[in-house]
């Protein structure tokens, strides 16, 4: 996508309403381990899926820090 790179740290509304409008390229997903009896959806309910392509793992601190890409369809 052509354009200047922003950094979006948000509720799940404005990361809605970027998904719904395919304005996210890139996603940094840290995973820090805490069991919970329940919990909030990391990402809102939205028709259809989104394909991504693990990009880069690391791990530090006990935490797992992931990178998706969007994958074009068709595309491995």
């Amino acid at each position: 996508m052509e354009g200047r790179n922003i950094w979006v740290c948000g509720g799940a509304e404005i990361v809605r309403q970027l998904m719904e409008n395919h304005l996210i390229d890139r996603f940094h997903i840290a995973i820090i381990p805490t069991l919970l009896g329940s919990g909030i959806r990391l990402f809102p309910e939205q028709k259809g899926g989104i394909e991504l392509r693990l990009v880069e793992s690391t791990q530090y601190n006990g935490i797992c820090e992931l990178i998706y890409e969007r994958r074009e369809i068709g595309i491995q």
